[in-house]
């Protein structure tokens, strides 16, 4: 990748430093590598790779800050916004990458029971309608017996 002139390439606490503190307000590595001063993207990927002066922590901790920027921007986006079709499609687009950069904040959500047990909603049946339901249960199954609670083929199980 060739840079503009006078493009740092070597680590310097200054330069990490001017670069956190874009990303907490922009967001993007892109833009702000384009501004002038600072080191191509390559160059502050391999410094977080590598962990130059402990960078890693401090550019994670900056992109967390400028997504959640990038998070609130959405509702301005939603509520500012005379193109509808446009709009959607920023807001569309921030929510995927969001949903991607940081899933425990923004991913779709799947509620679990940890407690080992399977939510069935019948503890707050009636009797009358535990009874019912486990009638609907039993018809499902009675189809594939003769009735006995065995199968046609005579042996009790389902397979031969």
């Amino acid at each position: 990748m060739s840079g503009k002139r006078g493009r740092p390439l070597t680590y310097s606490r200054e330069v990490a430093d001017k670069v956190c503190l874009r990303l907490c307000e922009v967001a993007s590595l892109k833009r702000v590598c384009e501004e002038e001063g600072m080191p191509p993207e390559s160059t502050v990927r391999l410094w977080a790779l590598d962990d130059v002066d402990g960078f890693a922590a401090r550019y994670t901790r900056a992109r967390q800050i400028g997504y959640e920027g990038l998070a609130d921007e959405t509702l301005d986006i939603a509520d500012n916004s005379t193109d509808a079709n446009l709009a959607r499609l920023r807001v569309d687009t921030r929510k995927w990458l969001l949903s991607k950069v940081l899933p425990k904040v923004y991913g779709d959500r799947i509620a679990l029971d940890h407690g080992g047990k399977i939510a069935t909603g019948a503890e707050d049946m009636t009797d009358a309608e535990l009874l019912a339901r486990a009638a609907q249960l039993t018809n499902r199954i009675a189809p594939h017996t003769n009735g006995n609670g065995k199968h046609p083929n005579g042996n009790g199980k389902a397979h031969g």
